[in-house]
């Protein structure tokens, strides 16, 4: 194989590699609290700005426009600087975002800092897994892909849990996120002290900063692969679980659906991230283990299509039950992570961080198209003025179960790119 990115990790630097590993995942965690936030702090932003649902629905999507814009620029610029620069100015930006939310006079800075924080926020992910591809090996690379997403669902579901309750306790949304802001501060401090580029300190990028005619050459070459398409939809239908569903919608449909407080409801809604970082980091040993990649995509989106279909159309069931069934979407869901490693294990080294990019960017545009998609749904039946029933949310999710399916059709046409199956790639 050509991921030949790094030596396997000396036991002398085992405890650098997990401490870098550490810092990286943390950001990529945080960063979940600030993105989940219109799911729990909705009612207190559309009384403070005096806006509706649909105004919700496109601010959360402006964190997923930004991230996903900027995905493929990032790509280039972790190849050509290192992983360590980019994480520390995307920490700074995403901190930034947050302190200018916090200050928002008008709805139209609240979106601004929106951006900037899914700007920040864009380099969290990538940049964390090209970290790990200077410090451990790459046989790793689908577990430790897996354990970083793991962080990140825990901060999701963190979030989800704590912000509502907060707000319960009678604490207003802007003390919430200055609290946030405090701690991406302290965190930020922690990237520019800490992180290294490898053992050495010392990133062997491209030679030369690369013209434009160069990247979009390295561009074209990444995006006329199929795999990248392929692996683009699945990772754009499955990611909706979190990015839609979780990060903006559970907690008012389960509290619609089974008339509890928005407290409960986002206790029952943390369950979904809490089985994705349990599924990201098992789904992604037992393909390394078995040398299966797309056995587990398939297995992962039939069930998301069948979990789904059951949550959002079936009988009224018990709210245990309801977290329980939560919890099981989040474990087969987190299949998606599966797609950066069969990415990565599909291009030369030299493309690693562009090819990546490129991936993320589809995934992270279901975000940013199907929240205002389901915003809009929502208010079909009820009116921009009124509040989202049942079939209200019925009629929207079913946009979400349309990608599930296409997700689950899409697996059965993936080749298998495990190192132990696949054929070598040249450069």
């Amino acid at each position: 194989m050509a991921l030949n990115h790094s030596k396997p990790v000396l036991k002398s630097h085992l405890f650098g590699a997990c401490f870098t590993w550490l810092i990286s995942s943390l950001f990529y965690s945080f960063q979940f609290f600030l993105r989940s936030s219109p799911n729990a702090m909705s009612p207190s932003l559309m009384a403070h700005f005096h806006i509706g649902i649909e105004e919700i629905s496109w601010f959360s999507a402006m964190y997923f426009v930004s991230y996903s814009l900027l995905q493929v620029p990032l790509g280039v610029a972790l190849d050509v600087w290192g992983p360590k620069r980019i994480l520390r100015i995307g920490a700074l930006i995403c901190v930034g975002g947050a302190i200018l939310f916090v200050l928002s006079p008008t709805f139209g800075f609240a979106l601004l800092a929106r951006m900037l924080i899914g700007m920040g926020a864009a380099a969290s992910f990538i940049g964390s897994i090209r970290m790990s591809t200077l410090w451990f090996s790459p046989q790793y690379l689908a577990f430790s892909i897996g354990l970083l997403s793991a962080m990140g669902k825990l901060g999701s579901a963190l979030a989800i849990n704590i912000l509502p309750s907060l707000l319960e306790y009678g604490y207003s949304w802007q003390w919430v996120i200055g609290l946030l802001c405090i701690v991406g501060t302290l965190l930020t401090i922690f990237v520019w002290m800490f992180l290294k580029n490898g053992p050495q300190d010392a990133f062997h990028g491209v030679s030369h900063t690369p013209s434009w005619a160069i990247i979009r050459q390295e561009s074209w070459s990444v995006l006329k692969k199929p795999i990248v398409w392929t692996m683009g939809i699945y990772g754009y239908s499955m990611y909706l679980v979190l990015s839609v569903l979780s990060d903006t919608y559970s907690i008012g449909f389960l509290s619609s659906s089974l008339n509890i407080s928005k407290e409960h409801a986002g206790s029952l809604a943390s369950w979904a991230p809490i089985g994705s970082a349990i599924g990201a980091s098992l789904i992604s040993f037992l393909s390394d283990h078995f040398k299966q990649r797309k056995l587990f995509l398939r297995l992962c989106s039939c069930m998301t299509l069948f979990i789904s279909s059951w949550i959002f159309y079936g009988p009224a069931l018990p709210p245990s039950i309801v977290g329980v069934l939560f919890f099981i979407l989040g474990v087969v869901s987190s299949g998606q992570i599966l797609i950066f490693a069969i990415v990565a294990e599909s291009f030369p080294s030299r493309l690693t961080g562009i090819s990546i990019g490129i991936t993320n960017a589809l995934l992270m545009l279901g975000g940013a198209i199907h929240n205002p998609l389901v915003g809009d749904l929502l208010t079909l039946r009820s009116g921009l003025g009124g509040e989202p029933e049942l079939m209200d949310y019925r009629l929207a999710f079913s946009s979400l179960t349309v990608c599930f399916l296409l997700a689950s059709i899409v697996s059965f046409f993936s080749k298998e790119t495990h190192p132990s199956k696949a054929p070598p790639i040249t450069a």
